[in-house]
């Protein structure tokens, strides 16, 4: 006797196209179900994982979503003012700089210190502050 055992997990399916960069939201989505064979080790099984992030690539209705498919969106843009915060134990400096690239929190991100016009290389804090190395 021989027997075939397909086993099926819930799985996020994409309800229409989805843009790059587009953001995630709960109505983009349906559950369906798929072969765990045929599945990637990175599937999304959880609506949560999801929403809020942006999608890194273009994809069609019907295709499984995937964690190397989302992204947490950039915290900073370019143009984004923001303060500039230099410190160590006995200092503690601010200013206002302007970013020259998107970020998400913990990037390294090149902006402009507005006061010595000269570029500099920060750490993304939040979507107000950028840490520069001292």
């Amino acid at each position: 006797m021989n027997a075939r055992v397909d086993i099926t997990l819930p799985v996020l399916i994409a309800a229409h196209y989805l843009g790059k960069h587009q953001e995630v939201q709960a109505k983009d989505f349906e559950w369906g179900s798929r072969s765990l064979f045929l599945l990637p080790q990175d599937v999304v099984s959880d609506m949560k994982e999801v929403l809020g992030k942006r999608m890194t690539l273009a994809i069609n209705k019907g295709e499984v979503l995937r964690r190397g498919m989302v992204e947490d969106p950039p915290l900073v843009k370019r143009g984004d003012r923001v303060r500039l915060l230099v410190e160590n134990d006995q200092i503690k400096i601010t200013t206002v700089g302007e970013i020259r690239e998107e970020g998400r929190k913990g990037d390294r991100v090149k902006l402009v210190n507005l006061s010595s016009k000269k570029e500099v290389i920060g750490r993304v804090i939040d979507e107000h502050t950028v840490q520069i190395d001292f």
